[in-house]
């Protein structure tokens, strides 16, 4: 009797096992983009500025990406004194303050999109609850995105932003990361759901974006001739064509301390196809090779990263004058010496 009822509670247990994972499976399924605002504070330092994140799940895409807000950029109100989301965040009261940053941030992008929901959570915290995800994260990465101070340099600094693969997560974690979460200082209106899709991610590319700035009457406001650029960004069908040739259109900058580099990466780039319009030293030295992508052709800026066997990506949609992409050399990429010779001269 006793060995039955023991079987009828293991059989009991493999139902629920297998309606638990059939309903993840269903949930996974039938979930559409999410966009969730990360705040990232410093409990401990007071004066430390929060960190404004949107984090964007594109479900068909398998991409989670996330875009950098600048806190100093200005919410502009009709009838009301400009303030910035830094000096707004701030101001609101306690309870109502993620609740009235979501707008503001939805209000920055004219309502393009939705917050779904936030989490509001210490920087330290922060890097702890992504390992939950994939104990081999880049621990460079987590670190750039909660030490990042200086906002307007943080591209030329050694930061590494990259497009990062995750491993498959085991979904066994789950329980774990509410546990995570009930146990922390987090602040969090995210649905179940949302975690289960999250348990689901096998090998998600991970974006980092930037969206162009301009100081405009000691205001930092979003540059608006790239805002369609920006919202196309957002709902992830944002892809800017070259516009002078069907090559990609190249600037290298030496962000190394290694002279002549910019000319060996210029040639090899041009016997790969690629178009170079200027290459010369950059102002800012680096330790990592940053591919600056301008017009968001992910396939492009890979090939880049395999020829030079190095560099980080990001997105920048707003593409300058003769160039669809900037690749900034730093000091971790080296290129033979069977590249220094006179580049050949472009054709644009």
């Amino acid at each position: 009797m006793f060995k039955k009822f023991l079987l009828i509670i293991f059989l009991l247990i493999i139902l629920a096992s297998t309606a638990f994972y059939y309903f993840l499976d269903e949930t996974y399924k039938n979930i559409s983009t999410k966009n969730i605002l990360f705040v990232i504070d410093d409990i401990h330092q007071n004066d430390e500025k929060p960190i404004f994140l949107l984090s964007q799940f594109f479900p068909d895409a398998n991409k989670l990406q996330f875009i950098f807000i600048n806190e100093e950029i200005s919410i502009l109100r009709k009838r009301a004194k400009t303030k910035t989301l830094l000096q707004l965040y701030s101001e609101y009261e306690t309870d109502k303050k993620i609740e009235l940053i979501k707008k503001d941030i939805e209000g920055l992008f004219d309502n393009t999109i939705t917050i779904d929901c936030f989490i509001n959570i210490d920087k330290n915290i922060f890097k702890d609850f992504f390992k939950l995800f994939d104990e081999n994260i880049n621990q460079n990465l987590l670190n750039n995105i909660t030490d990042k101070t200086n906002y307007y340099n943080y591209v030329y600094s050694t930061i590494k932003i990259i497009k990062n693969t995750v491993n498959n997560i085991n979904r066994t974690k789950l329980f774990k990361l509410l546990l995570f979460i009930k146990h922390n200082k987090i602040n969090t209106d995210i649905e179940l759901k949302n975690l289960l899709y999250l348990i689901k991610l096998q090998k998600i590319s991970i974006v980092f974006a930037d969206i162009p700035i301009i100081q405009n009457k000691k205001r930092i406001e979003i540059d608006t001739k790239y805002k369609n650029n920006i919202v196309q960004l957002l709902i992830n069908s944002y892809r800017s064509n070259s516009f002078l040739n069907n090559k990609t259109i190249i600037e290298v900058l030496n962000a190394s301390n290694t002279n002549r580099i910019a000319s060996k990466a210029a040639n090899k780039l041009i016997e790969n196809g690629f178009d170079v319009f200027n290459w010369s030293n950059s102002k800012n030295k680096i330790d990592n090779t940053l591919i600056i992508d301008l017009i968001n052709n992910e396939e492009e800026a890979l090939k880049i990263r395999k020829l030079f066997n190095c560099g980080e990506i990001l997105i920048l949609p707003a593409p300058k004058n003769f160039a669809d992409m900037t690749v900034l050399i730093g000091q971790d990429c080296n290129i033979s010496d069977k590249f220094d010779i006179k580049p050949k001269q472009p054709n644009i």
